[in-house]
């Protein structure tokens, strides 16, 4: 009779903890993969603007880690790649990712010149970005973002993905 009681009691206490696991399962964020092609204007060049486009991807909920790959030109002809790893997180809302956000980015910056001193030579790139996310249903989304580093100064862009 004692062990059939002591049985009761370990499935009761087995069958409670699993229903509070489970429950904890169902208000767990969801995790989420984006992938979106972005523009910018950044004050890169010589001479003033430069303008570009590229491509991010991203892996993550509420910090996401990522990269991003964006190729620009100014007036004269100075072009620019960036290959940057990012790190982002969002400040609201722990079932999606939306709203403001604040991402560091690091990585190699080549510069391709006609003058041949610049030619082919890089520098390392890491900055600091601030965005706001707007989702439109619940794949589809657009950014806003501001970024200041070196060796840029300051840039602004958009973005417009989908999430998976």
């Amino acid at each position: 009779m004692l062990k059939i009681r002591l049985l009761y009691a370990v499935l009761f206490f087995l069958i409670a903890a699993f229903s509070v696991f489970a429950q904890e399962d169902a208000k767990k964020p969801r995790e989420e993969i984006f992938v979106a092609p972005l523009i910018e204007t950044l004050l890169y060049g010589y001479d003033g603007l430069a303008f570009g486009g590229g491509i991010a991807a991203g892996y993550g909920t509420r910090s996401v880690l990522g990269t991003r790959f964006l190729y620009a030109a100014d007036a004269d002809d100075f072009l620019f790649m960036e290959l940057q790893l990012l790190l982002r997180f969002y400040f609201f809302d722990e079932e999606v990712n939306k709203g403001p956000f604040v991402q560091v980015n690091g990585g190699p910056v080549w510069f391709f010149l006609e003058k041949p001193k610049h030619s082919g030579h890089g520098a390392l790139s890491i900055g600091l970005s601030a965005g706001w996310r707007f989702l439109f249903g619940k794949m589809f989304y657009a950014e806003p973002v501001l970024r200041v580093g070196y060796p840029y100064l300051i840039g602004g862009g958009a973005t417009a993905g989908v999430r998976f």
